[in-house]
């Protein structure tokens, strides 16, 4: 049987920073930025180019925001941006070619649209020029530990896409989709026995072996200490705390009923929220192996995590408890919970730090219940012919984008992308973090400067701003294809982008830290307002005089990855010849 995968990381991380000292070192070349820019990037591994090409850029703004007066000349403020995009199978020498620059920067963002890596050229790296700190509130961020939300690779988490892959071999085993030698034990427990306030019983908790192929959990008493209806009465909030936890000084009766009103009462709350945008968590379903249509939802508070999450959703919680008839598949689904459970960290809610434990995890609850939805939305609920769940880097990227969407109405300091994702993104950009394959999803390596959470927090953030809340729910319940990155693309053909690979090389831009309110349209994290939600704007002065760009230049373009460089304070006309890769384009920035 095909291997199913671990957890791809159904949790939340926020992103740390951490502050280097030292110089900032140019990896190939120096000298200053002043002046006509006429460096060449050097010969392709393969050898020259038999036969040279050398388009130019074209302006890619158009506005009044727009500092782009044609394909050649910069208007002297503003944000100007250009491009060229390399649509071949053959490398080609680019002229670039810019006037009327008044001693600013000169950024460009290398972007790989193909699914193969692209040998870069010889490029001269040098560092961009500082800029004043504009935004003094940033600074108290600067010290926050690195936090790894993703799982180890023992964690036996079943991905909603392993899932999605499991039903549909039962399926193909079973045609009618149902085991009928399980009929009489599933006809008997889809009735939900309902928790009253007060109960107490065990739960599973997912701990990690070390071995990937093998699945542990540990078992925890917990007491259900709040339960409170939704709004429309569908179902429950049953919030459960595991015994050693409930202490005044850990999990107090303050701190319940706190998060049991940021989680049900009110418009403002984030079950309404969710499930107003997402649609509901759980209900009728045609799928004998897992629990009946109504369900309240369980909340799990339990400390020491085998996986130093901040939570988790696990789909294997829904799956009927017992032997599945098939020992490959109960490997992955023993010691459910027969429950719609969401895991929260204990620890996150009241360990010391420069962010309230609380404002983190009711962020990271809305991004747990976000899977739960998708869930049952897409994997469950839709036939098995036509189900389909997210790959794992879009499943946590629309996970991300609750957060945003929903964090201005919540009120809280603290922005899980601006100060979160986005934040630790830029930083760690200068480590490697810009050229990483973002369908790829990677967990947190110390090893590795790619991180799932910060590339696909970023670019759900940009895709909001651009295209809006309609178009995020429509991408939620998109089924148009199992390939995530074909339904993102059809999404925002949908919503009147250009598609994907366009939607990618724009964010790219991002980089360059750009204005909020001053960008051309397409372009940086602009404020929006739509059906009731604000989406703040993410502007670049917040993340000045740093970060900084990378100072070695690596051998290879990653697939949909990005490579930053500039040219310093460039003084009337910025001149370069590139070689430019294959399946390649390059995004240039003066603001």
């Amino acid at each position: 049987m095909k291997r199913l995968g671990t957890r791809a990381g159904l949790a939340l991380r926020y992103g740390a920073v951490v502050l280097l000292l030292g110089g900032l070192l140019a990896g190939c070349g120096g000298g200053g930025g002043t002046g006509d820019s006429s460096a060449s990037s050097g010969t392709a591994p393969g050898g020259p180019v038999t036969t040279p090409v050398r388009p130019g850029l074209v302006a890619d703004c158009s506005g009044p925001a727009c500092g782009a007066l044609d394909a050649t000349r910069y208007a002297g403020q503003g944000v100007g941006v250009w491009q060229y995009s390399n649509d071949s199978a053959q490398p080609v020498e680019l002229s670039l070619q810019i006037d009327g620059i008044p001693g600013k920067d000169v950024q460009l963002v290398l972007t790989n649209h193909g699914a193969v890596e692209q040998a870069l050229p010889a490029l001269a790296l040098y560092p961009r020029s500082a800029l004043p700190l504009q935004w003094s509130r940033i600074a108290t961020l600067h010290g926050l530990e690195r936090r790894s939300g993703a799982p180890r690779a023992g964690s036996r988490h079943l991905t909603q896409q392993a899932w999605a892959s499991l039903q549909l071999e039962r399926t193909r085993q079973q045609p009618d989709g149902r085991s009928r030698q399980r009929d009489a034990r599933v006809q008997a427990r889809t009735m939900t026995i309902a928790a009253q306030l007060g109960d107490a019983r065990d739960w599973w908790v997912d701990a990690a072996s070390g071995n990937e192929d093998s699945s542990v959990r540990n078992r925890r008493a917990a007491t259900l200490l709040r339960q409170q209806p939704v709004a429309d009465g569908s179902r429950r909030i049953n919030l459960w705390v595991v015994d050693e936890q409930y202490r005044a000084d850990r999990i107090s009766d303050a701190m319940l009923d706190r998060l049991m009103q940021q989680l049900v009462v009110g418009p403002n709350s984030v079950y309404r929220m969710v499930t107003g945008l997402a649609g509901a968590p759980w209900g009728t379903h045609d799928v004998a192996e897992l629990i009946g249509p109504q369900q309240d939802v369980d909340i799990l508070i339990a400390g020491d995590l085998v996986d130093p999450a901040d939570g988790y959703f696990s789909p294997a919680d829904a799956w009927l408890d017992g032997p599945s008839g098939d020992p490959a598949y109960d490997a992955y689904l023993g010691h459910s919970n027969e429950a719609l459970s969401i895991v929260l960290r204990a620890e996150s809610f009241y360990q010391a730090g420069p962010i309230d434990g609380m404002q983190l995890m009711t962020s990271a609850l809305a991004h747990e219940l976000l899977h739960l939805v998708n869930f049952y939305q897409r994997s469950v609920r839709p036939p098995a012919s036509q189900a389909q769940a997210f790959q794992p880097w879009l499943e946590e990227m629309t996970a991300m984008m609750m957060e945003d969407v929903i964090a201005e109405r919540l009120g809280f300091a603290f922005h899980p992308i601006r100060d979160g994702r986005l934040l630790s993104g830029l930083y760690w950009g200068e480590f490697g973090g810009f050229n990483c394959t973002i369908t790829v999803f990677t967990m947190f390596d110390p090893d590795n400067p790619c991180y799932s959470y910060d590339s696909g927090g970023s670019f759900g953030a940009y895709l909001l701003r651009q295209y809006g809340i309609g178009f995020y729910q429509r991408l939620l319940r998109n089924l148009s294809t199992s390939d995530s990155w074909r339904v993102l693309d059809n999404a925002l053909q949908q919503a009147g982008g250009e598609g994907a690979q366009q939607a990618l090389r724009r964010f790219g831009a991002s980089i360059a830290l750009l204005p909020a309110a001053g960008s051309p349209a397409g372009f940086g994290f602009p404020a929006r307002s739509e059906a009731g939600y604000t989406l703040l704007p993410l502007d670049g002065a917040y993340y000045r005089p740093s970060p900084r760009l990378p100072t070695t230049l690596p051998a290879s373009l990653a697939p949909l990855g990005f490579f930053p460089l500039v040219r310093p304070q460039v003084q009337g006309s910025y001149r370069e010849t590139l070689r430019l890769p294959p399946r390649t384009s390059v995004t240039v920035v003066v603001r």
